[in-house]
C-alpha cells in the first residue's frame, strides 16, 4: 500500500530515531545498541586528541575520561529499551574493546578483571 500526503510519496521505513533510541519494525533493540557503540567509538576517537590514546598518560586518568565521556554515550537511552544477556554482552565487549585500545592492551586478552581495576562498571 503506498501512502501519500499532498501528492508526495511517503517512504515506509523499518526504523525510527527517537531521542537517541533506535526502534525497528523487528521489535528489538539490536540496532539501537550496534548505533551506542558506533556513537561510543566515535566520541572516544574524539578523545584522542587530548591524549586519550597516548601510552603516557596514566591509567586513572583514561578510566576517568571514559566514565564521564565515554560511558554515558554507550549506555544512553538504556533505561527505555528491554536490555537481555545478549545485549548486555555486547555492551561489555563494547566497553571492553574500546577500554583495551585506548591502553595498548592486545584485543584477545581477558577484560573482566581490567575492567574492575579501572573501576568501570
Amino acid at each position: 500500500m503506498t501512502l501519500y500526503l499532498d501528492n508526495n510519496q511517503l517512504h515506509n521505513s523499518d526504523s525510527i530515531d527517537i531521542l537517541g533510541v533506535t526502534f525497528t519494525s523487528k521489535a528489538n533493540f539490536h540496532q539501537h545498541f550496534d548505533n551506542r557503540i558506533t556513537k561510543y567509538r566515535n566520541s572516544s576517537f574524539s578523545l584522542s586528541d587530548v591524549g586519550m590514546c597516548y601510552p603516557g598518560v596514566m591509567s586513572n586518568t583514561k578510566s576517568y575520561l571514559f566514565r564521564t565521556i565515554g560511558q554515558s554515550t554507550l549506555v544512553y537511552g538504556r533505561d527505555a529499551v528491554d536490555l537481555n544477556n545478549n545485549m548486555m554482552k555486547q555492551l561489555e565487549n563494547g566497553i571492553a574493546g574500546m577500554i583495551k585500545r585506548v591502553c595498548c592492551i592486545p584485543k584477545r586478552s581477558h577484560h573482566t578483571q581490567l575492567l574492575q581495576a579501572l573501576n568501570i562498571s
